[in-house]
């Protein structure tokens, strides 16, 4: 079975800056790695893989859709914004790599670059964080009524 997306692309683009035009070739695989980099870490893999199931069959329950609307979603979305940096930034051809550009934009320089990146995963790392201080570890469950781990 295939990854789940627990974001969407209208996600993305409701949420960011990402602009409406950005192909969803570029978003969907993004999501899906930061997932797998990011995501499956914060989780653990017993809770990631009950949720990627449950997604993947409409069968969340209101706590778990409280906990990826409150918690994941946000975080994930700061990941995916971050790693776009890159993947917006640079294109792959059978010639070469480039950068685009376009007449009523300038590209940023290096140094804002690197704050922008940094900026993006900190405000990820902020709902990580939110994450494990409830108490999000493997195997166990969250209450969105008590707003606690069991």
């Amino acid at each position: 079975m295939a990854q789940s997306l627990f974001i969407s692309e209208d996600y993305v683009k409701s949420n960011s800056r990402i602009d409406e035009n950005v192909d969803i070739k570029l978003i969907e695989p993004t999501i899906a790695e930061m997932q797998d980099v990011y995501l499956l870490q914060y989780l653990g893999s017993s809770l990631f893989n009950d949720l990627d199931t449950k997604i993947a069959t409409s069968t969340t329950n209101a706590a778990e859709d409280t906990l990826i609307k409150d918690l994941i979603a946000p975080m994930l979305l700061k990941f995916v914004t971050m790693e776009l940096t890159n993947v917006l930034l640079f294109r792959y051809s059978n010639k070469n790599i480039s950068t685009k550009s376009s007449d009523n934009a300038q590209p940023i320089n290096d140094n804002n670059y690197t704050k922008l990146i940094s900026y993006q995963k900190d405000r990820a790392e902020y709902y990580g964080q939110r994450l494990i201080d409830l108490g999000g570890t493997e195997g166990k469950k969250y209450n969105p009524n008590s707003g606690k781990w069991y």
